[in-house]
């Protein structure tokens, strides 16, 4: 066998293969033990977004509860007859 090969192919084994497994393992270690902080810090801030839209859509309905009395059933029967007509 050629030393070039040789010495290349220990450099390989003791430089690039190790680099190479603790990046695969640390990677895998990540998505094994779940999400980090930042990603817990944003879910929380859409959690409350949610939260905040909810709450707006119970204020709309409510208006339009107070507003316009049938507006569901109107909605209901908008679709029912949608559907007759598509058949």
């Amino acid at each position: 066998m050629n030393p070039f090969w040789f010495v290349l192919a220990i450099i390989f084994m003791t430089v690039v293969v190790p680099v190479v497994v603790g990046t695969y393992f640390s990677h895998k270690n990540k998505l094994i033990s779940g999400i980090d902080e930042d990603d817990r810090l944003r879910m929380d801030e859409v959690l409350e977004m949610v939260d905040d839209l909810l709450d707006r859509i119970d204020t709309l309905e409510n208006i339009l509860d107070d507003t316009h009395k049938d507006w569901k059933n109107n909605k209901s029967n908008q679709r029912e007859r949608g559907d007759r007509n598509a058949s």
